[in-house]
């Protein structure tokens, strides 16, 4: 699995490779093929709120956007060198904002914010209540798995 990250903002190497860490143990955990490619990319709050009027029409910041870079219905060919899931763009001072907001640490934040942003790229939503369930159970799961796993790495 190739994880690319990409930043814009000041964000230390432990916190990179955390999330790195755990894009991989998400994708895993999801049954993602090994040939898959994700990108993250860590922008400054003015790029994620232009992000997000040109694609969403709304003129604000946000936390996170993701980005399928398949077209719908697309499948890898054997043939292929990977498989590109899309793209996760999240913007560290929009975290931080929320992390102090939520009582809980930036790298916790950025998790929750990427954990979220892969779940998108898989197809999960959460316009519809069931949905929503869905997905935010499936967070969950990732999270506490993922965070239990490498307290025993230590």
């Amino acid at each position: 699995m190739e994880i690319l990250i990409s930043k814009e903002n000041k964000v230390d190497a432990s916190c990179t490779k955390l999330l790195r860490e755990l894009a991989s143990y998400a994708l895993n955990l999801e049954k993602v093929p090994d040939k898959t490619e994700l990108s993250i990319a860590l922008v400054k709050k003015e790029k994620i709120q232009e992000l997000n009027l040109k694609h969403r029409g709304k003129n604000s910041a946000t936390d996170v956007l993701s980005y399928p870079l398949a077209d719908e219905g697309e499948e890898s060919t054997p043939l292929a060198e990977s498989l590109l899931l899309g793209e996760v763009i999240i913007s560290p001072e929009v975290a931080e904002f929320q992390a102090k907001d939520y009582g809980h640490s930036l790298e916790e934040e950025l998790s929750i914010l990427l954990v979220h942003g892969i779940l998108h790229l898989l197809d999960y939503d959460h316009q519809a209540p069931e949905e929503a369930e869905r997905m935010r159970n499936q967070e969950r799961v990732i999270l506490k798995g993922f965070f239990v796993s490498t307290k025993g790495e230590k």
